[in-house]
């Protein structure tokens, strides 16, 4: 990419090009020498990716690599650790936050963007240019310090100001697959821990979205808060929190779900705490799918406590209650009708009644989604939402709904 860095012309040329597929562009041009072909046709794959990604923080001339975007943050998440962790206390000149396997940069912009000082570091050289670009374009460079190399031996011989705040987005690719082990990702953050730890500072830690809470608290040990991060209903981020000054021993891990719109606001904030495990009964008027940061942070109990409803199943984390809840983190539905889970039957039943496109969902299921769809001959659409679960008494369901409330998180703005 950095074929990019010192043509003055490919802006150009990839406005000229836009909407070409990056594999037409590349074959088209494949001969021509005045052009960095292959780094445009990148771009090209890019940048419609960095538009929706990156939202606000993108902006014509920034370059991208896929593999570095793909594991890049998005603007909602990155917007939310530039505010929550943003160094308020500190004096103007010290640094906030050093953004130790930086890529892209997004995070260090967002902090940037925010009034914050921040040390960025980078082990690949490609890459560090990327971003120092990237940061240009934006007018934060004054705001950023660069250190290209491995942030763990710049660490070791690291004698500036202490930073308030150690981030570490490791990557979390190994011999070209997705990992989602602290051992596995690159910097090795287990290994490493005693060297984080003994700075003083705090640590923020970026883990895998897919990984289990309760895994990253086994191998993490100590002090920690995590935060399962929710944008439009969707789990994007999974933080670790550590703070050496905090002496509070957790009962378990201290999970907090934070649900997110698109513009990164803040629509509703809760902490698992450890609660009873509410009752499971039958099913009443309204069905409730909590948001999927709730599910994964483990919060369905301690939510059904709040909303004052029940499970359906006492393994399964549906809920159910008589009236519609407004403001619930998650999505209200109205129950039509149920019925146990015979295919043809059930088939039968929503051909008769005209419902052929329809929302699928399951949990606790033993058939996927893709095979309820042709087993019970309907297509994905709007026309009903059909949930195959357990019931209070353990049988297989299906509970036909209409949505009565969506997600609050899907708002683009809530007040």
């Amino acid at each position: 990419m950095k074929a990019l860095l010192h043509h003055d012309h490919w802006l150009s040329v990839l406005k000229e090009h836009e909407g070409v597929s990056a594999a037409d562009f590349a074959l088209r041009y494949n001969r021509k020498t005045d052009w960095p072909v292959k780094e445009i046709a990148e771009q090209l794959h890019c940048y419609p990716k960095a538009m929706k990604k990156a939202g606000e923080y993108h902006k014509e001339g920034m370059i991208y690599t896929k593999t570095a975007l793909e594991q890049s943050s998005g603007y909602a998440a990155s917007l939310f650790k530039a505010t929550r962790w943003n160094c308020t206390e500190l004096p103007a000149k010290h640094v906030c936050v050093w953004d130790m396997a930086g890529g892209l940069g997004m995070d260090t912009l967002a902090w940037a963007i925010n009034g914050a000082r921040v040390l960025y570091s980078e082990k690949n050289p490609e890459v560090c240019a990327i971003a120092e670009h990237n940061h240009r374009i934006h007018g934060v460079t004054d705001r950023i310090t660069y250190r290209c190399g491995d942030a763990m031996e710049l660490l070791k011989t690291y004698s500036g100001p202490k930073p308030a705040l150690l981030y570490i987005d490791p990557s979390r690719r190994f011999e070209g697959k997705r990992v989602l082990s602290l051992k596995e990702s690159q910097p090795d953050v287990l290994s490493h821990l005693p060297l984080l730890t003994s700075t003083g500072a705090r640590i923020l830690l970026k883990l895998s979205p897919m990984m289990d809470v309760a895994q990253a608290a086994s191998e993490l040990g100590g002090y920690i808060q995590f935060y399962v991060i929710s944008v439009g209903g969707e789990v994007k981020e999974l933080l670790a929190y550590i703070d050496p000054t905090d002496t509070e021993r957790y009962e378990g891990a201290d999970v907090h779900a934070v649900l997110l719109n698109k513009s990164g606001k803040v629509l509703y904030e809760t902490r698992a705490t450890p609660a009873s495990r509410v009752p499971s009964g039958p099913l009443k008027r309204f069905f409730y799918e909590a948001d999927a940061a709730i599910f994964k942070a483990g919060g369905i109990d301690a939510l059904a406590e709040t909303f004052n409803l029940h499970r359906l199943h006492a393994s399964v984390g549906y809920l159910t209650g008589d009236t519609g809840k407004k403001n619930f983190p998650g999505n209200v539905y109205e129950v039509i009708d149920a019925m146990p889970y015979k295919p043809k039957k059930v088939k039968q039943w929503l051909k008769y009644n005209g419902l052929d496109r329809v929302h699928i969902h399951q949990r606790g299921f033993p058939e996927p989604v893709d095979t309820l769809y042709k087993r019970l001959g309907c297509s994905m659409g709007e026309d009903a939402h059909l949930f195959a679960t357990l019931d209070s008494a353990g049988e297989w369901t299906i509970i036909l709904t209409k949505q009565a409330e969506k997600n609050l998180s899907s708002f683009s703005d809530v007040s």
